[in-house]
C-alpha cells in the first residue's frame, strides 16, 4: 500500500467513525446493557471495520451504517460467547468488593435509583430495548432506526412508546405508588 492510499483509507475510516460511532454504540448498548462492555464491543467493531476498510470503499455512504451494524451484530455474538466462558471461570473465584468513598446515604440513594432504572431497562425485551437506546443514545429518528433494524417506522415508534410506558410502570411499582399500568 502506498502512502496516499493509506491516507485515503485513514480519511475514509475516520469519516465513517465520526458519522456512525454514536449510533453503533447505542445499538450495542441496547443489546449488551453495560457501558464498559459496550465500549469494548464498539472498539472491536471499528477494529474490524479498519481491517476491511477496502470493503468500506465499495459501499455507498448512505449504506455504510448498515454494513457497520452487521459487523456490530457479529461482535455482540462474540461478546456473549466470551461472557459465558468468563462466567464459568468466575464461578470458581470469590470477588472482593471495594468500598466506595463518599457520603454513604447519598451513595445508597443514587445506587438505588440507578438500580431501579437499570432494572426497568433490563426488563425490556430486546425488541423494545434496542429501538429505545438507538433513539435516546444514538439520536436516531424512527425512520433511521427502522432502516437500521429492518422494521417499519410505525412499528419502531410503537416499540419506543411501549418501552417508555413499561419503564415508567416498572419505576412506579418499585417506588410503591400502586400503579400497575394495566395488562401487558
Amino acid at each position: 500500500m502506498t502512502i496516499p492510499q493509506r491516507r485515503d483509507s485513514t480519511t475514509l475510516f475516520d469519516s465513517a467513525y465520526q458519522r456512525h460511532h454514536r449510533v453503533v454504540y447505542a445499538y450495542i448498548f441496547g443489546q449488551v446493557q453495560e457501558a464498559d462492555a459496550s465500549a469494548d464491543v464498539l472498539q472491536d467493531t471499528f477494529v474490524r471495520v479498519w481491517r476491511h476498510v477496502s470493503c468500506l470503499r465499495t459501499i455507498q455512504q448512505d449504506r455504510q451504517l448498515y454494513w457497520i451494524l452487521s459487523i456490530a451484530r457479529n461482535q455482540i455474538r462474540d461478546y456473549y460467547r466470551r461472557k459465558v466462558v468468563r462466567h464459568r471461570v468466575e464461578q470458581n473465584y470469590d470477588v472482593a468488593l471495594v468500598p466506595v468513598a463518599g457520603d454513604p446515604h447519598l451513595e445508597l440513594q443514587t445506587k438505588e435509583t440507578q438500580s431501579t432504572v437499570d432494572a426497568a431497562i433490563r426488563a425490556l425485551p430486546p425488541a423494545l430495548r434496542v429501538p429505545l437506546t438507538l433513539s435516546v443514545m444514538g439520536g436516531l429518528n424512527s425512520k433511521e432506526i427502522a432502516a437500521a433494524l429492518e422494521r417499519p417506522a410505525g412499528t419502531v415508534r410503537y416499540q419506543i412508546a411501549e418501552a417508555r410506558k413499561r419503564i415508567v410502570r416498572h419505576i412506579g411499582q418499585a417506588m410503591g405508588d400502586g400503579q400497575d399500568g394495566g395488562g401487558e
